[in-house]
């Protein structure tokens, strides 16, 4: 059918997957909620879940991984596509417009989009070379770029617990600033962590919503590899996209809308469909790049 993963993702995929299959059972991830037992647990409770996930992860766990690492570091990774696209797909095209239309909730057409985002682009370059300017730099935009990423001095930060750190201290500055703001507020709260140690390496910014009642936080988790760390990550501009305000108001106020819209056509008893992804990305990003209060909240 040609339905498969572009090799590009599954190479990514398999040095997940690869720490997956250490056979070391107490370093396991699978083995952390033994390291972390509540407090009213017997002695003989604790013996025994201990005995069954060291069974389980030794003997179901461990294997499972294995055979699925080596499918996909062999016969998947060879049947593996060189494109990227929707377009290599059978019947592509036609699904690229329905999500242009899903997705954007416009008629746009493909080429449409393009050179709106070929406008922006230009705009957003002027910018940055207007602060080329501004801090005096010597050079083309790709050298500015290099610069940024790779300027120690933009590096103050050697442990991802002081990444951590700074953006719970812009929180409790913007906090006051965002109040006055909003007089509508999600229950969920928010943390920020790491990216697990066996993916961090591949992996992208991105955020678990909490529940609808606020009883379980949303976590934006992010990859903080320092040699790869820049000004970038320590901004207030990429706290207030990711997580707060952006994502951590967008995502309650998203899903009450669309539930609304379910619960309108089925049942009030409904409840399976409460949590899950339902936000066109114009309405998401929208919400997500808060870029004006940058300004605004600045304190």
């Amino acid at each position: 059918m040609g339905y498969v993963l572009p090799k590009s993702l599954i190479v990514k995929v398999l040095p997940q997957l690869k720490v997956m299959i250490d056979e070391n059972i107490r370093s396991h991830l699978f083995f952390s909620p033994i390291k972390n037992f509540p407090q009213d647990f017997s002695e003989r409770e604790k013996t025994a879940l201990t005995d069954a996930y060291t069974e389980m992860i030794g003997k179901r766990v461990i294997p499972a991984y294995k055979k699925l690492y080596e499918f996909m570091a062999t016969e998947y990774l060879e049947a593996g596509r060189e494109s990227s696209a929707f377009g290599a797909f059978p019947d592509g095209s036609e699904y690229y417009k329905h999500a242009i239309e899903v997705y954007t909730t416009t008629k746009m057409s493909a080429d449409e989009i393009h050179e709106l985002g070929l406008r922006e682009v230009a705009r957003i370059r002027n910018e940055m070379e207007m602060v080329m300017e501004q801090v005096e730099f010597k050079g083309s935009l790709k050298d500015f770029f290099k610069f940024i990423r790779n300027s120690k001095s933009l590096m103050p930060f050697g442990r991802a617990e002081e990444v951590i750190s700074n953006f719970n201290s812009i929180y409790e500055k913007i906090k006051p600033q965002v109040d006055q703001l909003f007089e509508l507020q999600p229950k969920t709260a928010f943390e920020i962590k790491r990216v697990e140690a066996f993916r961090e390496a591949s992996a992208a910014a991105h955020y678990n919503s909490g529940s609808l009642d606020g009883t379980r936080p949303g976590v934006s988790m992010s990859p903080f590899l320092m040699s790869h760390s820049s000004m970038y990550i320590l901004t207030k501009l990429c706290f207030y996209t990711k997580p707060f305000p952006g994502i951590i108001f967008k995502y309650p106020y998203s899903k009450k809308i669309k539930i609304c819209q379910i619960l309108e056509k089925t049942s009030s008893k409904v409840h399976f469909r409460r949590v899950g992804h339902f936000t066109p990305s114009r309405w998401e990003k929208n919400w997500g790049y808060t870029r004006i209060l940058t300004s605004i909240l600045e304190c």
